[in-house]
C-alpha cells in the first residue's frame, strides 16, 4: 500500500461525485475500499481525509449497510482491519474513535476466525508513534 496525497483525495473526490455508491462495491474478497484503507498502513493526515469522504460518502443513503457496519467475506468490519494493521498513528486513533462513534457493537462483532476487534490489535502487537507517558 501506498500513501495517499493530495492528489489522491482529489482523485477520490471526483469518484464519489461520479459514483456515490461506489465505496459500496467490493472486490472479489468481499472489501470495500474502507476495508482496504482500514487495512492499510501506516496511516496518515491524507489517509483520514479519504476515511471521511468513504464514511460519509456525497449522496449518503446509497448504502445497502453503512460502512462501518459492513463486513468484508471473511466477517471483518473495517475496525478489525483497523485493528490488525499493526501501525498505529494519531489518524489511526482518529480512525478507531469515529468508527467507535458509528458502530460501538463493532466491539463485539467476530470474524469468520471467531476474533474480535481487541484480538486483532493485540495479535499485531498494537504499535503506535508515540508511547504513552
Amino acid at each position: 500500500a501506498g500513501y495517499f496525497t493530495r492528489s489522491s483525495i482529489s482523485l477520490l473526490q471526483r469518484m464519489l461525485a461520479a459514483a456515490p455508491n461506489a465505496p459500496a462495491l467490493k472486490d472479489g474478497s468481499g472489501r470495500s475500499p474502507l476495508h482496504l484503507l482500514t487495512g492499510s498502513s501506516p496511516h496518515t493526515p491524507f489517509s483520514l481525509a479519504a476515511f471521511d469522504l468513504l464514511i460519509s460518502p456525497p449522496g449518503e443513503g446509497h448504502y445497502p449497510t453503512p460502512p462501518a457496519e459492513d463486513p468484508s467475506a471473511d466477517g471483518s468490519l473495517p475496525l478489525h482491519l483497523l485493528c490488525a494493521a499493526g501501525y498505529h498513528s494519531l489518524e489511526s486513533l482518529e480512525m478507531c474513535s469515529r468508527l467507535l462513534l458509528l458502530n460501538a457493537d463493532a466491539l463485539r462483532v467476530k470474524d469468520a476466525a471467531g476474533q474480535r476487534p481487541m484480538h486483532r490489535l493485540c495479535g499485531a502487537g498494537a504499535h503506535t508513534e508515540h508511547s504513552m507517558e
